[in-house]
This record gives structure tokens, sequence and C-alpha cells, in this order.
């Protein structure tokens, strides 16, 4: 009987780590073409609670990582879009700005062509710094 028992604790211990053909195999017999690695560390419960806990613990810290980053896109994505939006309207004002220049430009070369001989200078001049004005904040 305890012949018995001593070879029934023998086989329950015995694992075999093989590597054949770049994989790696368990076995509770050795290799038969294989290099027989020495035997794997057979973990108890306990070490597995532990591997358990650690990688939820990891699993739960890299989800809240997670959210961090999304939460950290998302609001540089809300400030791009908002300076977009901001860069749309200064180029939407800029160019009103430019068209109402242009506008002013050409009525005044309208009153320089129509004007009586003695409003004639005065109204040249009004063209032309109306003229050096677009030129200064509309051209690129």
């Amino acid at each position: 009987m305890a012949v018995l028992l001593s070879l029934s604790s023998l086989c329950a211990n015995a694992a075999f780590k093989c590597a054949q053909d770049g994989h790696t195999l368990y076995s509770d017999h050795p290799c038969p073409g294989g290099i027989a690695l020495p035997p794997s560390d057979l973990r108890k419960p306990a070490t597995l609670e532990a591997d358990q806990q650690s990688a939820q613990q990891r699993a739960a810290t890299e989800k809240r990582q997670l959210l961090e980053l999304e939460e950290n896109r998302r609001r540089n994505e809300r400030v791009d879009d908002q300076q977009r939006a901001r860069a749309a309207a200064t180029a939407a004002r800029h160019q009103r700005q430019c068209a109402a220049l242009a506008l002013k430009r050409r009525w005044a070369a309208e009153d320089t062509a129509l004007a009586s001989s003695q409003k004639a200078e005065k109204s040249r001049r009004q063209s032309r710094r109306l003229g050096e004005k677009y030129a200064l904040e509309c051209t690129p």
C-alpha cells in the first residue's frame, strides 16, 4: 500500500517542459524527440490567486489610463475645433472687410470720374488712399 501511494505521488508531481520544433510543450512524461527542460514550476492555488489579483489590478489601471487618454483626445479635438472655428470666423470677417474696401474704392473711382474740376483733386486723393488701404489689408 505504501508503495502505491509513493508511486502515485511521484506521478502526480512529474511534469516535463519540452522544446520541440520551436514550440514549448508540457507533458507528464519525458519528451521522446525533444529536449527535456527542467520540470515546470507547479504553482500553488495561492500563487494563482495572487497572479489573478495582480492581473485584475493591471487591467483596472490600464482601463483608467485608456479612459484618461480618450478624454484627453476628446479635449484636444474640442480645442482644435474651436481654433478652426475662430480661424474661419476671422477669415470670413477679413473677407467682408476687403469686400467693403473694394466697394468704397470703386465708388471713389466713380466719384473721381464724375467730379467737377474743383473737387477732382480731392476725389483723386481719396480714391488713391482707399486703393492704398485696400492693397495694404487685402493683398497677400
